[in-house]
């Protein structure tokens, strides 16, 4: 049976796949690699928007200037050594740690140097790896493979007036019941564009269980179905950040992102990257979906170009500035499962023209003879004094009346039968505001 990678915590699956999250950050925001911060921008502003902005800086400030260049270390030869030993973290479980797989790999400025070197826990669950480098610029990472699921450590570094480095690593025994899976914070970070709305989707969650998570089978799916993310039902090219060695770990299958990485026990032990486009709609754009798990707080992240938000659980936090652009933060408050988050972008900017649609050309046309024909009737008539203000008010409600009643037709949000009654009942009511108006001559 294969292995499957299972990685714990930030330090295990960010730092691996750090440089294609920045990469995509950087593309999709165009930034510098460099980034200068104002220390008061940490001490002025909330802790949640600080908390956005650091998390956001910090994917790019950690990129490595130099990812792309090769090195002569041979990580493998040295005087320091690395020393483990594997715990079990599941209550109750009494199974053997002896004989486990232990795999050392080595990296330096996020990319992977050398072959991994092997060896297997001793009957204590103890290990040791010696001859290796302690340049300051290397990183190690130890993976455990307990049950088919392979547990990582955190990135390690043996400094030159180190001899040894120890450290554990926990795993856990697998269970395929779900465990009340936590969101600690969902981001969305957005970006205009020609096309249409663009959405990176950002999970940090946790598992308050002390098993690992393997998930269950899901029609559809390769592998069984451990996170079910949805996505917003117009959702169109949706892509992942990270698909993992196999190219297989994230799959979109009925309106939702399936991640088939087992999930650790552990605080905001999983973090989550997709993006996706949603084409503008014809007068405003909507972004929506449920939760699929209790989320502390939904931030939204939105560069300040003129656009209008509008949304019944976001709260504004203010404008900050994210390497000298604008960006408008929103979050919202606690939320359950199954609750709808929704937010409607207005005036947005550099969108193509709207496309005029046949009813809203005909009601143009309509509008232009009515024009013409009260122009028509009044000329044959002497100069009338001002209408009394409250009927020229009543009109211009009307007229307002029934253009709102066409824009609510045009996005769908009326049927044609309550849309021709309404439209009646206007225009009814105009008709008796244009008498009245005769009748005071």
């Amino acid at each position: 049976m294969p292995t499957i990678e299972c990685f714990r915590g930030y330090q295990l699956e960010g730092e691996i796949n750090r440089l294609s999250i920045i990469n995509d950050l950087k593309e999709r925001y165009k930034v510098n690699q460099t980034i200068g911060m104002r220390k008061s921008f940490f001490i002025c502003q909330p802790a949640i928007v600080a908390w956005v902005a650091v998390m956001l800086l910090a994917l790019l400030l950690l990129s490595p200037g130099n990812a792309g260049a090769q090195t002569s270390i041979d990580p493998f030869v040295g005087k320091g050594s690395i020393r483990g030993m594997v715990e079990m973290g599941s209550a109750g479980i009494t199974a053997s740690l002896s004989s486990l797989p232990v795999t050392l790999t080595a990296f330096t400025d996020g990319r992977q140097i050398g072959s991994p070197v092997q060896s297997r826990t001793d009957s204590h669950g103890a290990f040791r790896f010696s001859h290796l480098n302690r340049d300051a610029t290397l990183r190690f990472q130890v993976a455990v493979s307990y049950e088919n699921v392979t547990y990582r450590s955190a990135l390690l570094s043996i400094l030159p007036d180190t001899n040894t480095v120890p450290v554990t690593v926990t795993v856990y025994a697998s269970t395929d019941t779900a465990p009340a899976i936590h969101i600690y914070r969902l981001h969305w970070i957005l970006n205009f564009s020609p096309i249409g709305l663009q959405v990176a989707e950002y999970y940090i969650l946790d598992n308050p269980s002390d098993r690992t998570y393997i998930g269950q089978p899901l029609a559809g799916v390769s592998g069984r179905a451990v996170l079910r993310l949805p996505l917003p039902a117009n959702a169109k090219a949706v892509r992942f950040v990270d698909n993992g060695a196999s190219g297989h770990r994230f799959q979109q299958v009925h309106g939702m992102v399936i991640d088939t990485l087992p999930l650790p026990p552990g605080e905001q032990v999983r973090r989550v990257l997709f993006r996706y486009t949603v084409p503008y709609g014809s007068f405003h754009t909507t972004l929506k979906h449920f939760l699929p798990y209790p989320a502390t707080q939904v931030i939204l992240v939105v560069p300040k170009l003129g656009e209008r938000i509008k949304s019944s659980a976001f709260q504004e936090q203010g404008e900050h500035q994210i390497d000298g652009k604008p960006f408008a933060i929103w979050s919202t408050k606690a939320l359950p499962a199954g609750e709808q988050i929704a937010v409607s972008f207005a005036n947005i900017p550099g969108r193509p023209p709207i496309a005029i649609k046949p009813l809203a050309i005909a009601v143009g046309v309509l509008v232009f003879f009515v024009a013409l024909l009260v122009g028509w009737y009044g000329s044959r008539h002497q100069r009338r004094p001002p209408q009394p203000v409250d009927v020229a008010a009543r009109r211009e409600e009307l007229l307002m009346a029934i253009a709102r009643l066409d824009d609510q037709y045009e996005k769908g949000a009326l049927d044609m039968l309550t849309y021709q009654q309404e439209r009646g009942r206007y225009k009814h009511a105009l008709a008796q505001i244009w008498g009245e108006g005769r009748g005071r001559d």
